[in-house]
This record gives C-alpha cells, structure tokens and sequence, in this order.
C-alpha cells in the first residue's frame, strides 16, 4: 500500500492509544509519532501540541518485559526530551515570527 493510503490509519491508531490509554508508554510513544507525522504534513500547530503531551508524559516508564502499564513500573530517562524540547522551541519560533509577520527564518 502507498504511503498515503497507510499514513492515516498509522494516525488514527496512534490517536487511540494516546485517547484510551493516557497514563502508557505507548501514550508518550504515540504522541511522538503523531507529532513527527503533522510535522511531515506541514501541520506544525499539531505538532506543537503532541510534542508538548510528549513532554508531559516524558516520565512514563519503558516496558520492561510485559511491564508496559503497570502501577509503580519504572523506567530509565527517555533520551529524546533535550532533542523534543529543541525542536518544540524551533517550532514556536517559526510560529511566532509567521503570525507577527516576519518571515520564519
């Protein structure tokens, strides 16, 4: 299947875990994904607020073994935070300086 036809069931799963299961790793994950994916469509106010749930979600633990949701489960820092949190400030840069007419740049 063409990438087109794929992309949005990709979105629409990824949107199901972040709705149905909020307090998951694969909410934080999804998150992730969906904000890369607005990114490639040009959606940059989307990938604005999925970046920001990802952060919001940074200190859900990685699965270990099955261990995915479960009360107290813990897990190592995840190593994307400094690389998001640059990218968020990329993103609200360009979309400040787009709205007071500047250029983006």
């Amino acid at each position: 299947m063409p990438k087109e036809a794929v992309n949005p069931l990709i979105e629409q799963a990824y949107t199901k875990i972040l709705t149905n299961y909020p307090d998951c790793y694969a909410a934080k994950e999804a998150a992730y994904r969906l904000a890369g994916m607005s990114e490639e469509k040009g959606d940059k106010v989307a990938a604005v607020g999925y970046y920001r749930i990802f952060l919001e979600k940074a200190d859900l633990p990685r699965p270990v073994g099955g261990q995915n949701c479960k009360p107290g489960a813990r897990g190592a820092r995840d190593g994307r935070i400094p690389a998001v949190k640059a990218k968020l400030a990329e993103l609200e840069r360009f979309d400040k300086l787009t709205v007071e007419g500047g250029t983006g740049k």
